[in-house]
């Protein structure tokens, strides 16, 4: 019969040190030279030994929760970033509409047409200020922006 001992995986453990407690209980009794107490596993070998095995579960246990814990804290932590990030698209996008939208008012083309043709028409009405403020005023076309 083996001796607790730890374990990489605790899940893997758990199940390990309980299958080894069980093998334990299914030996013939077998009674300490000098028992401890008055209850079995204080009297039998195999059960004291049986009790060992248990009691690692228990720590592999513990071990297990710990981890499982960090995950769901991480899980959390990642769930909120995400929503955070999607919160963000959403704003831009959002931000990214209205902008197009005033673009197309301010070309006074309706927006279902899109904002590029917006856009081309007020390149269009730029640049035919931009050639009129040419034949009055060569120094105001000077610094063109675009």
């Amino acid at each position: 019969m083996s001796e607790p001992s730890t374990y990489v995986d605790p899940l893997h453990g758990i199940s390990g040190e309980i299958i080894s407690a069980m093998s334990a209980l299914n030996m013939e009794p077998e009674p300490l030279p000098q028992p401890n107490g008055i209850f079995l596993s204080e009297t039998d070998k195999w059960a004291s030994h049986a009790m060992e095995h248990l009691r690692e579960a228990m720590n592999q246990q513990r071990k297990a929760e710990g981890k499982i814990y960090a995950l769901q804290a991480r899980l959390a932590q990642c769930e909120g970033e995400r929503d955070q990030e999607a919160h963000g698209r959403k704003l831009y996008s959002d931000e990214l509409c209205r902008a197009k939208n005033r673009i197309c008012r301010e070309a006074g083309i309706d927006p279902e047409r899109g904002y590029e043709a917006g856009i081309a028409a007020l390149k269009a009405e730029r640049a035919g200020l931009e050639t009129r403020l040419a034949h009055v005023s060569p120094r105001l076309t000077s610094t063109h922006i675009d």
